[in-house]
């Protein structure tokens, strides 16, 4: 192992295909050959649990195709300073355990975002929507800080599986959730992000899809075990609301007709059906919010993947003149399609377990309400329909310019995509059952018997 990290080191004084391959087979064999059954490393100002690494090793596969699709930037010294920095804040967020260096990290994200939108963006409203993003991330996040610095007051410690403090107080509870909520973003707080997604470059959606969206509910797992009591009691506002969020959401975006808005609108449905599994403080529900937190990752980068290739051969966005695809490209229906019935939680996919546990757990807590996330899970499958046939089928009109040359960079970030997000139910038994269910079976007893 020392080896590879070596080799990995030298790749970035040599050139970087040779750090995208070396960093792929880092991945893989990582993988296969770790003990994942008696991983926990608690060491100072870190912490190493089966839920850190689930979302590091997804941000690491984000990360390497971020890099595969900028790859022609790589002769940009500023640019490669940013993938640096922003693979290190990512793998801080996930792996402190103090909640101040969780909250620098957590904001220090917004910089490489920031990059992406105000300097990948093709238009003026670029910079109009890097302030959108910076006002309701950073503004919300202030309650947060306070809330870290008086529990500082009272407890002595910023040590995040410590109970009690002020966070028994209602009103710091309501704010906490808030900053996550805006962080997810959940329905009424995602303004900003159909803003930042079509003002951003490839690299930025995927960075925004793929992470950022995911810290927000990895900081509401972390805040559950100092606020198990407030959870327990005032959770059900927070589910309703996403509830009827998913299901505005899933329906507003059968009306887009510019395709990265629309799965931009997707991943706010996702990951409100996330946020309705983690907050039914159910096992299954756990389960199936953090698994559907790796799928919605792995699928949603890839919709902005394949927008982004057709964006580059035809120039626009639009499903009104993106029509007809069948016609023109094998390659890029396969992808579409692939990618579409991942993102309707088809079988076998990974998204498809996922919501199915999330359903499982919810029903036995919240039956009388089940009857609307079944509606917003068929929603999914509607506007996933809707975006694959309408660029797929239709009349290609012919005095519109598209070029096929797919490069075999293209095909391999493609693959990255659809591999894991159809494979990964072959390996539930290791990466489930044995990475996440013995990790709550002890939270859920204490929390739900003291």
């Amino acid at each position: 192992m020392s080896v590879l990290f070596m080799i990995i080191c030298l790749s970035f004084f040599f050139y970087p295909l040779m750090l995208l391959i070396n960093l792929n087979f880092l991945v893989v064999f990582f993988i296969y050959n770790f003990n994942f059954n008696d991983l926990l490393w608690v060491e100072c100002s870190f912490i190493l649990d089966k839920i850190s690494l689930a979302l590091f090793m997804l941000s690491l596969m984000i990360w390497l195709v971020m890099m595969m699709s900028e790859f022609s930037k790589w002769n940009n010294k500023f640019m490669e300073f940013i993938f640096m920095i922003l693979l290190l804040s990512v793998g801080l967020v996930f792996m402190v355990s103090e909640y101040l260096t969780f909250y620098m990290m957590f904001e220090i994200t917004l910089i490489p975002m920031l990059v992406y939108i105000v300097l990948g963006g093709g238009s003026f409203d670029r910079v109009e929507a890097g302030i959108y993003m910076l006002l309701y991330t950073l503004l919300v996040s202030f309650p947060l800080m306070l809330n870290i610095f008086m529990n500082m007051g009272v407890l002595g410690s910023m040590f995040m599986f410590f109970e009690g403090g002020v966070s028994n107080n209602l009103s710091i509870y309501l704010f906490i959730m808030l900053s996550f909520m805006v962080k997810l973003p959940m329905y009424m707080f995602h303004l900003w992000l159909p803003k930042a997604h079509v003002e951003a470059s490839v690299s930025g959606s995927m960075l925004l899809a793929g992470i950022m969206l995911k810290m927000g509910g990895y900081g509401i797992l972390r805040f559950m075990y100092s606020l198990k009591v407030l959870f327990v009691c005032y959770s059900f506002i927070f589910i309703s609301l996403s509830l009827f969020g998913s299901m505005l959401a899933s329906l507003e975006s059968l009306r887009f007709l510019d395709m990265k808005i629309l799965v931009a609108y997707s991943s706010i449905v996702h990951m409100g059906v996330m946020l309705v599994g983690i907050l039914s403080m159910s096992m299954l529900g756990l389960l199936g919010g953090l698994m559907l937190m790796i799928s919605h990752g792995i699928c949603s980068s890839g919709l902005f993947g394949v927008v982004n290739l057709i964006y580059e051969r035809s120039g626009t966005r639009s499903l009104f003149f993106n029509k007809g695809g069948l016609l023109l490209s094998s390659n890029l229906l396969f992808f579409w399609f692939i990618l579409c019935i991942n993102n309707m939680s088809s079988p076998p996919s990974l998204n498809l377990f996922s919501e199915l546990f999330i359903m499982g757990g919810f029903m036995y807590l919240f039956i009388n309400m089940i009857v609307f996330l079944v509606m917003i899970m068929f929603f999914g499958g509607v506007y996933s329909i809707y975006l694959f046939s309408f660029s797929q089928y239709g009349k290609f009109s012919y005095n519109f310019y598209f070029k096929e040359n797919f490069s075999v960079c293209d095909f391999f970030l493609m693959l990255k995509h659809i591999f894991p997000l159809n494979l990964m139910f072959l390996m539930m038994d290791l990466y489930i059952y044995s990475n996440f269910i013995n990790v709550f079976v002890t939270f859920f007893f204490d929390m739900k018997f003291k």
